[in-house]
C-alpha cells in the first residue's frame, strides 16, 4: 500500500510488505519490532576528522605538495610572458609560422589539464558522498567532501570509525570493496586508483563516530595508466581467486584492467570518448560498460569479447545494478522515470541479450515530494527481493518488491510492485529510548545502498546517505 510517512515520522523497517514509520522511541511499533527480534541500526552522524592530518604525510611532503600544486599556474604565467616576447621577436620572419604552431601545441597540450575538470565533471553525478558496504561485514565506507574515506563498523549497537586519507586521493568518484577479502578497498580518484589494505588487527585502534581516528596501519597501492585519468567508475571481479580491478574514464573510451596481485595493466581500447559506469556481474562472467553517449557494451570476461548494446536515442545510463542471478541487469536512463532491463534469452554465454522496459513509475500519491528523474537504483544483492529508487530533488526513497519468478523470464507477469515511501531519521532509534524521532525534513538523499552480507533476523539492510551528513537504515524482516 502506498503510504507516505508524514513529516513527524521516520521509516525504520519493513515487515510483511509494510513499511514501519515511527514518531518517537516510545512508539508501539518499536515494541512490536522488538518482539519480532527485528534489529534496528542507529543512524550515523558523519564527523570530519582534522583535515590537516593525512596518512603517512609529514611536513616536508606537505610543503612539496603545495609547491607542486602551484607549478601549473607558475608555468602558465611565465609562458604567457615568454610567448609574447618571442612572438614580437619572430614576427615577419621565417620562424613565425613554425613558432605559432609550437605555441598552439603548448597551449592545447601542456595547459589542457587546466580545463579538463570543468569539461569532465559536467556529466558526473555527485563527485563526493559515495558509499559502499563491505561484502561480508557490517561495515560502511563513505566519502566526504574533504577527500577522505570514513570506515564505519558496527559492533553490537555502536558504530566505530576509522579514516583513510592520502594526498593522492583527490576528486574521489567511486569506491568498492574487494570480494572475499577482509579489508581491501579501491578508491577511484582523478588520476588513478588507490587500493587500500586494512588489517583486521587495526580494530583495536578504532575511534568513535564523534571522534574518528586515522587508520595509520593501513597500506596503499596506487594504480595509474597513461591517458587514463578522471576515473569515473571501478568494479572488482567477484570470481574466486581473481585480483582484477576494472576502471573506466570520463575522458577516454578505453577500459583499463589492473591485476592487483601481479601488478599488470591491461588496456582495452575501443571507440568512444567517455565511459560512465561499470558493473561486474555477481558470477564474474559479464562486465557491463555504459558510455556517456548512446552506447553500452556487455563484455564476456571468459573470452573478452563484447556485444554492443544500444540505448534509446539521445539517452545514456544513469544507474545500473545486477540481479543476483547474473541474468538481469536493471538500468535507469538519465532524465527519465522508467526502469529498463537487459536480460538473456537463456543461460548460454552466446544467447541473445534483449532490452525491455520493465516498469513505468507512476505518479506519487498526495504527500510524496518527488521532482525530477531517477538518480540511482539499488537492488538487494543477496536475494534480489527489494529494489530502492532515489530521485533528484526528493527527500523520499521509493521501495519496490521484486517478483523473482517474473525476473527469471521478463514479460511474464508484473516484475515490480511498489511497497511505499521511506523517510530517513536523524535520531538514534532503539527499543529502550524515549526521545522523539527527528526526521530528515526536506533533506535530499545522495546515495542508497543495500548491504550484500547476511544480517541476523533480517533479509536485507538499506543504507541511505543524506546531504546533511546523516546515514539512516531500514531493516527488511
Amino acid at each position: 500500500m502506498d503510504v507516505v510517512p508524514d513529516r513527524e515520522h521516520a521509516t525504520v523497517a519493513e515487515v510483511d510488505n509494510v513499511l514501519i514509520h515511527i514518531a518517537d522511541n516510545g512508539d508501539p511499533a518499536l515494541r512490536d519490532l522488538a518482539t519480532r527480534q527485528v534489529p534496528l541500526y542507529r543512524p550515523i552522524h558523519l564527523t570530519h576528522v582534522d583535515s590537516t592530518t593525512t596518512h603517512l604525510t609529514d611536513e616536508i611532503e606537505a610543503i612539496w605538495n603545495a609547491f607542486v600544486q602551484h607549478l601549473p599556474s607558475i608555468f602558465q604565467e611565465w609562458w604567457q610572458v615568454a610567448k609574447t616576447e618571442l612572438e614580437q621577436r619572430w614576427a615577419n620572419t621565417p620562424l613565425s609560422s613554425v613558432s605559432n604552431t609550437a605555441f598552439r601545441y603548448v597551449d592545447n597540450y601542456f595547459l589542457a589539464h587546466k580545463r579538463l575538470p570543468e569539461a569532465d565533471h559536467s556529466f558526473h553525478v555527485g563527485v563526493k558522498n559515495h558509499m559502499a558496504w563491505h561484502p561480508h561485514r557490517p561495515m560502511l565506507a563513505v566519502v566526504l567532501e574533504n577527500d577522505a574515506v570514513y570506515i564505519y563498523e558496527k559492533e553490537d549497537d555502536v558504530w566505530t570509525c576509522r579514516v583513510l586519507k592520502h594526498h593522492l586521493m583527490k576528486d574521489i568518484t567511486a569506491l568498492e570493496w574487494k570480494h572475499r577479502t577482509s579489508g581491501t578497498l579501491a578508491v577511484a580518484c582523478r588520476k588513478g586508483v588507490c587500493v587500500w589494505n586494512i588489517s583486521y588487527e587495526d580494530r583495536y585502534q578504532r575511534g568513535t563516530v564523534d571522534e574518528p581516528t586515522l587508520c595509520k596501519s593501513a597500506t596503499m597501492q596506487y594504480f595509474t595508466s597513461p591517458d587514463h585519468d578522471h576515473i569515473s567508475s571501478i568494479a572488482w571481479d567477484p570470481s574466486p581467486g581473481s585480483h582484477l580491478l576494472a576502471t573506466a574514464s570520463s575522458v577516454s573510451g578505453s577500459l583499463v584492467i589492473y591485476d592487483t596481485m601481479l601488478l599488470q595493466t591491461i588496456q582495452i581500447k575501443r571507440t568512444g570518448n567517455a565511459n560512465r559506469l561499470l558493473r561486474w556481474s555477481p558470477n564474474g562472467e559479464w562486465l557491463y560498460v555504459a558510455g556517456h553517449t548512446g552506447y553500452s557494451r556487455m563484455w564476456n570476461t571468459k573470452s573478452w569479447t563484447h556485444k554492443d548494446l544500444s540505448n534509446p536515442p539521445g539517452l545514456w545510463v544513469e544507474s545500473a545494478c545486477w540481479a543476483p542471478n547474473s541474468r538481469n541487469l536493471f538500468i535507469a536512463m538519465h532524465g527519465k522515470t522508467d526502469l529498463h532491463a537487459f536480460y538473456w534469452t537463456d543461460g548460454k554465454a552466446d544467447a541473445e541479450i534483449r532490452y525491455k522496459k520493465v516498469y513505468a513509475i507512476a505518479s506519487p500519491p498526495a504527500g510524496a515530494v518527488r521532482t525530477g528523474s531517477i538518480r540511482q537504483i539499488s537492488l538487494d544483492p543477496v536475494k534480489g527481493e527489494r529494489l530502492a529508487v532515489a530521485f533528484d530533488h526528493s527527500e523520499h526513497i521509493e521501495l519496490y518488491a521484486v517478483d523473482e519468478t517474473a525476473a527469471l523470464q521478463l514479460g511474464k507477469g508484473d516484475l515490480l510492485k511498489r511497497i511505499g515511501y521511506i523517510r530517513g531519521s536523524v535520531s538514534p532509534v532503539g527499543h529502550d529510548l524515549a526521545n522523539p524521532v527527528n526526521t530528515n525534513l526536506g533533506t535530499k538523499q545522495v546515495h542508497i545502498s543495500f548491504s550484500p552480507s547476511y544480517h541476523k533476523n533480517v533479509n536485507s539492510i538499506l543504507a541511505i546517505l543524506y546531504e546533511n551528513g546523516i546515514i539512516s537504515f531500514v531493516s527488511h524482516a
